[in-house]
């Protein structure tokens, strides 16, 4: 036998069911707010800048590598060089063409300090003729998504 009260019990507990799954999307909407606004799982992670040491000794500029994002295989990268008008004096080629057999046409040298490794890495260097690029001129470093370094040959 069913007393009075029997009929309204599926509502009662429908109405407590729907408060106790609002509350959860609230809880859960907040924590969600709070992952996204902190970074909690990790926000776009910095890539290590590129920085270079440029020196000349009478006939070539050197530009050593001090500081390269990891995982970029020379044929990855590009050099291009401007004059002192933003002129292209080179036009963007890989490392990998920067070789002693190509010096004739580019007068630029990649130098792999470390022929183990696939990739560029601190310590590499390039050798640039200094009377065909002389004092002034600009290298523009990229990789294939991104300029990496504009610096002035000084």
């Amino acid at each position: 036998m069913d007393g009075p009260g029997a009929e309204r019990r599926p509502a009662i507990i429908s109405q407590l069911l729907r408060r106790i799954l609002m509350v959860a999307s609230v809880v859960v909407l907040s924590a969600l707010l709070y992952v996204t606004v902190t970074g909690l799982f990790g926000g776009p992670t910095q890539t290590a800048p590129f920085t270079v040491d440029v020196t000349v000794d009478g006939a070539n500029w050197t530009v050593r590598f001090t500081g390269v994002p990891p995982g970029r295989p020379p044929g990855d990268m590009f050099l291009l060089i401007r004059n002192a008008s933003s002129g292209i004096m080179l036009p963007r080629v890989s490392f990998d063409g920067l070789s002693a057999s190509n010096w004739s046409a580019h007068r630029a040298l990649y130098a792999d300090a470390n022929p183990f490794a696939t990739d560029v890495r601190p310590g590499d260097r390039l050798e640039i003729e200094a009377a065909s690029y002389p004092l002034g001129s600009t290298i523009e470093i990229s990789d294939r998504t991104s300029l990496l370094l504009i610096k002035a040959l000084a």
